[in-house]
């Protein structure tokens, strides 16, 4: 299916922008996952883009992670030419949008991320989805969607620590526990999003 984006979106400086850590570029175009829902999107022009989904797919899953419904061209427009730092930062970040990701995955990436790399972050998080996720088989490959507190639960510390998280393994381990006795705790943190 072809979309059009009106709107500032740049998946390249997204992927780069150290906000969400599961986003490639493939041979197919850009992977996007959340969820069970893996989302490939090809530039064919700068506003033109063949997606992998359906239109509902779209509507309901992938607008509102894009954030759709905010205009981020007319807000960074209306930003005073006189505030030059705040402006540049504006200009030079345009195209970023704020994923609307799960909860619980940015919170465990976040704790992932304390004093690592991109790439390593990317890498664990990675190991992570291949230690206790689902399979989600694309047209093109085999990915894992990132655990549940349920699924990650099922993980030994020592499990946890292969996947690379080093120090930040207990703490992973405890949140994960937490979040297992504290049933519908993520959806209460999350109803903010």
């Amino acid at each position: 299916m072809i979309v059009t984006i009106k709107d500032d979106f740049d998946a390249d400086k997204i992927m780069r922008s150290g906000q969400c850590f599961r986003v490639v570029q493939t041979e197919y175009g850009y992977r996007f996952i959340t969820g069970s829902h893996v989302l490939y999107m090809k530039p064919l022009t700068e506003t033109k883009y063949d997606i992998s989904c359906s239109r509902y797919q779209w509507n309901h899953t992938w607008k509102p992670y894009f954030d759709w419904n905010r205009n981020y061209k007319s807000i960074r427009e209306a930003l005073p030419e006189s505030d030059p730092c705040l402006y540049k930062a504006a200009s030079y970040s345009s195209g970023i949008r704020i994923l609307r990701q799960d909860p619980w995955e940015t919170l465990i990436t976040f704790i992932i991320s304390q004093r690592k790399s991109i790439p390593a972050i990317r890498s664990a998080v990675e190991a992570l989805a291949k230690a206790a996720g689902k399979p989600v088989k694309t047209p093109y490959e085999i990915i894992y969607t990132f655990p549940t507190p349920k699924e990650l639960s099922k993980l030994s510390l020592e499990e946890l620590k292969s996947c690379s998280l080093g120090y930040r393994a207990p703490y992973i381990y405890d949140t994960v526990k937490a979040a297992v006795k504290t049933p519908g705790i993520m959806k209460k943190i999350g109803s903010g999003c």
